[in-house]
């Protein structure tokens, strides 16, 4: 993944990446969500993840980060209470207001 994120150019300072590697259990145990939450020094409640499967939208809500479904499918069922939608950079904007 890593290598990934490079190739992208989306590498920069204070950037973090939690994949399978770096856990004992993956998604959907919220461990990763746990984990990167404790590499940015920050509790999961200070987090946003931004979800793309209903596997890892259960593992961010089960650790207790604010959720973003984002799905490419659109028929994937998330969890209960979870509203996918379509444009990304409203729903962070509308999260990020409340952390000011």
């Amino acid at each position: 993944m890593n290598a990934n994120i490079r190739v992208l150019g989306l590498e920069e300072p204070g950037f973090i990446s939690v994949s399978i590697n770096d856990v004992v259990r993956g998604k959907p145990d919220p461990e990763p969500y746990e984990r990167a939450a404790t590499l940015l020094g920050l509790k999961p409640q200070q987090c946003i993840a931004v979800e793309d499967s209903p596997t890892g939208a259960q593992a961010a809500l089960a650790a207790g980060t604010h959720l973003i479904a984002w799905p490419e499918d659109r028929m994937l069922e998330f969890p209960l209470g979870t509203q996918p939608i379509t444009d990304l950079e409203p729903a962070v904007k509308e999260l990020l207001q409340y952390a000011a």
